[in-house]
């Protein structure tokens, strides 16, 4: 019953019925926790967060595919990474970046165009047209590499990273889950981890080039070394760290590019094509919020303002928020529980896994009202949209894990969604 409907409509129903606690027993007899409270979210994600790792079955197959990277470590490991690359998302850094977005979304204008130009009718899966600019931006503003993505899908690194996101489909992720010996006893299942395994060694091994190439451009100074990519800006800030037993090693490094490159990549993609669903099914949110655009576009080809892309109380700012709420790009985080601990009242034992669903959390009704279902972007334009209680919004979760890569994925979101609804009707 919970694979048949939508992301966490089942958990929200537990919750109406049972408690912002629930205590249950999931796939396999195992022990597992939701938890849904405001106290509840904040000692598990703020107050407490060594308390709760990321050993968990999902976290361990991201970890073989990412490395050691800012997303799967977890204690001084984490803390040492999230140190060097705090300065590398600086807000002056990805705001630099805007330029590169923009860019992104005005080819998938140009493609768009063309191909409507050229056939009478056109179907378009905008999930994987979403996959192509988003895959671009990651490429240009993370490591100043071209996948082509948009233009041709030609380039060597392409083929790799669509067979690598197979292995994280919905069947695929939760097959290898609750059944890792499968690989081992099926021919099937041994072949699509054997082409997975090849994808990620052919990205590892680009990767490392990236690293190498970009390290030396450093130390050659001059106008490469000056470049303001994110792995530039990351490798320059990782010199410059005085203590060396802080610096983190090339192979370390490597995990943070493949870390920006997939996980980067896949929820900003995945945003962009809820919100194109979402507006394809309100026509009055999709012309008011195309009303502003044109006011700040007058021209089809025109980029958008930086003032309308940082403004936080336009309408684009609400549009995404809402999207951001009602269809969080990442529904749920689990966390094992590594020592006993009691949460509300309720005990739980060491090794319990534990869930926290920000769709649940987006979606109270005694939060967000008896339209807490419905996308209605004017909410966050009212007074007390800023003071809902902790973990009522979190779609970048909260906290010292809380995503690091945020604002790059906002601000990417808003520059295509900008482009896209100012030129086309959806």
């Amino acid at each position: 019953e919970v694979l048949k409907v939508d992301p966490a409509e089942m958990q929200r129903k537990w919750v109406k019925e049972y408690g912002e606690v629930i205590v249950m027993r999931s796939l396999m007899n195992r022990p597992q926790v939701i938890v849904a409270s405001s106290s509840g979210v904040r000692h598990m994600l703020q107050t407490h967060p060594e308390r709760y790792d990321k050993s968990n079955p999902a976290f361990r197959i991201l970890n073989r595919i990412l490395g050691n990277g800012v997303l799967t470590t977890d204690g001084d490991v984490h803390r040492r990474q999230r140190a060097i690359l705090n300065p590398v998302f600086r807000v002056k850094n990805i705001n630099a970046l805007i330029p590169v977005f923009v860019q992104s979304a005005h080819e998938v204008r140009a493609s768009w165009n063309d191909a409507f130009h050229s056939q009478a009718i056109l179907t378009i899966n905008v999930s994987e047209e979403m996959a192509k600019p988003t895959l671009d931006v990651i490429g240009r503003a993370g490591f100043g590499y071209e996948f082509n993505a948009v233009s041709s899908g030609q380039s060597p690194l392409f083929k790799s990273f669509c067979t690598v996101m197979d292995m994280f489909t919905l069947p695929n992720l939760l097959f290898d889950i609750y059944f890792p010996f499968a690989k081992w006893i099926l021919p099937t299942e041994f072949l699509r981890h054997a082409r997975i395994r090849r994808a990620r060694a052919q990205i590892m091994d680009a990767c490392r080039t990236l690293v190498a190439d970009k390290k030396r451009a450093i130390e050659g100074g001059g106008k490469l070394g000056a470049s303001s990519d994110l792995l530039s800006v990351l490798l320059r800030a990782n010199m410059e760290e005085a203590d060396p037993t802080k610096r983190m090693s090339d192979e370390e490094t490597g995990a943070q590019v493949i870390t920006f490159l997939l996980a980067g990549h896949e929820t900003t993609s995945v945003a962009l094509t809820w919100c194109l669903d979402l507006l394809s099914k309100d026509a009055r949110v999709q012309a008011k919020l195309r009303e502003d655009l044109v006011a700040d576009m007058p021209n089809a080809a025109d980029d958008p303002s930086d003032d309308l892309l940082l403004s936080t109380t336009n309408y684009l700012e609400a549009v995404t928020k809402e999207n951001l709420r009602v269809q969080p790009p990442v529904p749920l985080t689990s966390r094992y529980c590594t020592i006993d601990d009691t949460i509300d009242g309720h005990f739980i034992p060491r090794g319990t896994l534990v869930s926290v669903y920000p769709d649940v959390m987006a979606k109270k009704e005694s939060v967000w009202g008896a339209d807490a279902l419905t996308f209605r972007p004017e909410r966050w334009q009212e007074s007390d949209s800023e003071t809902k209680p902790f973990g009522s919004f979190m779609p970048f979760m909260m906290g010292p894990r809380n995503c690091i890569g945020s604002r790059f994925a906002i601000l990417e979101f808003k520059a295509i969604l900008a482009v896209l609804v100012r030129n086309f009707e959806f």
